[in-house]
């Protein structure tokens, strides 16, 4: 009888956390933008930062038995960096 209260907080966590990993996405995906126009490179590996974050979202959803918010976690923080590099390539131009 216990163990049904400790398994539903589990999930709740684990929902919280697959919600989380969007804003965290996003946030990591704003960043990679050169805000000031120096054109200076980022490292490379800054580039992984938002799929690992919807990665961690989306084990986080199946985790919790949600699987389609785990699916749209991991495919938000796929598509972050790509739709950012359209987004910028449509305002600047090429």
């Amino acid at each position: 009888m216990v163990k049904a209260p400790v398994r539903e907080k589990r999930k709740r966590i684990l929902a919280t956390i697959a919600w989380a990993s969007f804003p965290v996405s996003t946030a990591l995906t704003l960043m990679l933008l050169d805000w000031q126009g120096t054109g200076v490179a980022k490292p490379l590996w800054t580039f992984a930062l938002p799929p690992v974050s919807g990665l961690v979202g989306g084990i986080a959803g199946f985790r919790a038995q949600k699987e389609i918010l785990g699916a749209v976690a991991v495919a938000f923080g796929l598509l972050c960096v790509p739709v950012a590099i359209f987004v910028v390539g449509l305002v600047y131009g090429p």
